[in-house]
């Protein structure tokens, strides 16, 4: 895997979340403002997951490409989609938006990462 790209493509998907999310959370939801320094941390938090687990299935055999980080959006989003609700309560537009967030957010990790070049063998 490589760290550098899973870093690049994490702050990318993590911005894009985090700009999401503050639409959500403060125009359509209207969360309280206080917990936003929280979810600017969940928001990167969860760029990073994307884009690790994106870099993780290249290594167990599945091919980069749109399929596989579109995949990975949905399961990291399966995989926070309990801690949103425990933090924010069931909202059906709050699960749909952050559902699209994260299919988003796992295209854009996953167009930018790229594995490092393999080193010539020296022959």
């Amino acid at each position: 895997m490589n760290l550098l790209g899973i870093i690049k493509s994490g702050l990318a998907a993590g911005l894009l979340i985090n700009l999401s999310q503050y639409s959500l959370n403060s125009l359509v939801l209207q969360v309280p403002r206080e917990t936003m320094a929280f979810w600017v941390a969940y928001g990167f938090a969860l760029g990073f997951l994307v884009a690790w687990f994106y870099a993780w299935m290249l290594t167990r055999g599945w091919d980069s490409g749109v399929r596989t980080s579109i995949l990975a959006g949905i399961i990291i989003w399966l995989v926070a989609g309990g801690l949103n609700v425990a933090f924010t309560g069931y909202h059906v537009i709050g699960v749909v938006w952050t559902l699209a967030d994260m299919v988003v957010a796992g295209i854009l990790a996953g167009g930018l990462y790229t594995e490092p070049e393999a080193l010539p063998s020296g022959d």
